[in-house]
């Protein structure tokens, strides 16, 4: 039985399956699975899979018709045997330890979440400003609030037993991972390590656009009831920028979240703290410091 499960979506990304899959392959860490999810994909993308499936044994490919994401990883939960889970979007890829500093994260402080920082690649590469001390996040919301950690897809280590075989829900086409993932803070602590694991390619992403059915979107799914403070203020966030994508729909959010709009204005209060001081500590990083882009 492999240690690790690494559970990859696949639907359209040929250009850039191969980088994913290769860096993967090539881990310091080799006691896992490699589950090859395609989503139906049109392209070449599913020929890429069962070609590496055929050269590496470690690698196995499910074929199956369009869902999204969230059926892709839930599929891929229920196929693995691995006793830690991680994802890899298809259009990012690992650095060569990834595995490695993941799982010795997990181990050193005996957690069932283990979470590291990542790079950005767009115009320029650049790390992403996760300054949250080496250890266990002391509280999860606030941490992830002041963006201190982003448990986002290849940069965050799951023990398999914490998580359910249908764990993400196939009704949202958008912040569908969101649901699933402040379950998982609400009940677990976490490590956090800020070496970089991983690369987010940044240039193919459409988060900022609003789904056609403004009803598949998590922002109108939210429950600020019985949260603690700072999940509720993340939730604030998404309220805000709800408001901002769904003009039209202002009136809905409104009434669905009539008493909790007090979170989305002191969510706005803090923002605008939060950007003088991150000029601050931009000014004393890339100035007085001289601190340099590392390259990956």
């Amino acid at each position: 039985m492999p240690k690790i499960s690494v559970i990859v979506p696949v639907y359209n990304t040929e250009q850039y399956l191969h980088r994913c899959i290769d860096s993967i392959l090539a881990q310091t860490f080799t006691d896992f699975e490699l589950l090859l999810i395609d989503d139906g994909s049109k392209d070449g993308s599913g020929k890429i899979c069962d070609e590496y499936a055929a050269k590496d044994l470690r690698v196995r490919v499910f074929h199956k018709g369009n869902g999204g994401a969230s059926t892709a990883r839930n599929k891929g939960i229920k196929e693995s045997i691995g006793e830690w889970i991680i994802f890899l979007d298809s259009d990012d890829y690992f650095l060569p330890r990834a595995l490695d500093t993941l799982i010795g994260a997990a181990n050193k402080y005996r957690v069932p979440i283990s979470h590291a920082n990542f790079y950005t690649e767009g115009v320029e590469r650049i790390v992403v400003c996760n300054r949250w001390k080496n250890g266990i996040v002391r509280n999860n919301f606030r941490a992830w609030y002041f963006h201190s950690i982003c448990l986002c897809a290849g940069t965050t280590l799951y023990k398999r037993s914490i998580m359910s075989d249908s764990l993400y829900n196939e009704e949202f086409s958008r912040y569908e991972d969101l649901e699933a993932i402040f379950k998982l803070l609400r009940q677990h602590k976490l490590a956090y390590t800020n070496e970089c694991v991983m690369v987010y390619d940044i240039k193919e992403r459409g988060l900022s656009a609003k789904c056609k059915d403004w009803n598949k979107d998590y922002i109108f799914h939210m429950d600020f009831k019985n949260k603690s403070f700072w999940e509720k203020m993340e939730l604030g966030t998404k309220l805000n920028e709800g408001y901002g994508l769904y003009h039209e729909c202002s009136e809905e959010l409104d009434k669905r979240y009539k008493g909790y709009k007090i979170y989305a204005w002191l969510d706005c209060k803090i923002r605008r703290f939060k950007r003088w001081k991150d000029r601050i500590y931009q000014f004393y990083n890339k100035v007085l410091r001289h601190e340099n882009i590392p390259n990956v």
